[in-house]
């Protein structure tokens, strides 16, 4: 397929200007159009990105490699095809369920940040100390099972993930939570008992949807004014804390319609 072909393809499958006009084959510079159309995910785009890197007899495997690093993927998902790395690609580009539960991870690919038709992420009981900076990109994540890790932080760009409804934390090392939390509007369950709370930052009074609220088994002594502002609160869990007696009066008062456990 030489370039006049190739810039055909791309007008027929983009919007008008996406490339531009290709007027000289050393001008296009194949590896940043073929990362582009990748990264969007639409099959019509794979299909283009897999005919121009074939035209230009360019090394599209390398380039998924480092784009998805789809050995990791390869290696811990059990339902991915492998067949080839391009069918791989397709089945991950595609998936809004993924499960990594029970692996053994220790650590999580920075790709991950790029499956943006994820809507729940199972990563229960693995090895996790940390999570990638990327996942902030998870934009249509919903559920993220987080529990029986290791984790000790999370992330600023958690707060990015704005369609997360459901949280799970438990079990791990927590010692503090990042003030982004306060951005996740639609988050209505967190579950962060059995972690090493000492404080939660004044933004979780921003969560204006949340219903259920599990701190239990951490080392709390206070609460931030800001919790007053969750009137939306169905049931939080104070128990295995140190919080004061009249502290808890106090916040049943601001919360009557809220099932404190203490």
């Amino acid at each position: 397929m030489n370039i006049n072909q190739i810039n055909k393809v791309m007008k027929k499958h983009l919007n008008e200007g996406f490339f531009g006009e290709i007027q000289e084959e050393e001008e296009f510079n194949i590896k940043s159009k073929l990362t582009s159309l990748l990264k969007s995910g639409t099959p019509d785009n794979i299909e283009l990105a897999i005919m121009i890197a074939q035209g230009q007899e360019f090394d599209i495997d390398a380039l998924l490699n480092e784009i998805f690093d789809l050995k990791f993927w390869m290696d811990n998902l059990d339902d991915i095809p492998r067949t080839s790395k391009v069918e791989a690609l397709r089945f991950l580009l595609t998936q809004t369920k993924i499960y990594l539960s029970n692996k053994g991870l220790s650590a999580l690919s920075e790709s991950i940040g790029n499956l943006q038709h994820l809507q729940e992420l199972d990563l229960y009981n693995n090895n996790l100390s940390s999570l990638p900076e990327s996942f902030g990109n998870l934009q249509h994540l919903q559920g993220l099972d987080l529990s029986y890790n290791h984790l000790s932080s999370l992330p600023e760009s958690i707060g990015n993930l704005q369609n997360l409804q459901g949280l799970v934390l438990y079990n791990n090392n927590l010692s503090s939570l990042p003030e982004s939390i306060g951005n996740l509007q639609n988050l209505q369950r967190l579950y962060l008992y059995n972690n090493n709370l000492s404080s939660l930052p004044e933004s979780i009074g921003n969560l204006q949807n949340l219903k259920v609220l599990d701190l239990d088994n951490n080392n709390l002594s206070s609460l931030p004014e800001s919790f007053g502002n969750l009137q939306n609160l169905q049931r939080l869990d104070l128990s295995g804390n140190t919080i004061p007696t009249n502290a808890i009066k106090r916040l049943k008062a601001i919360l009557p319609n809220c099932k404190v456990e203490f």
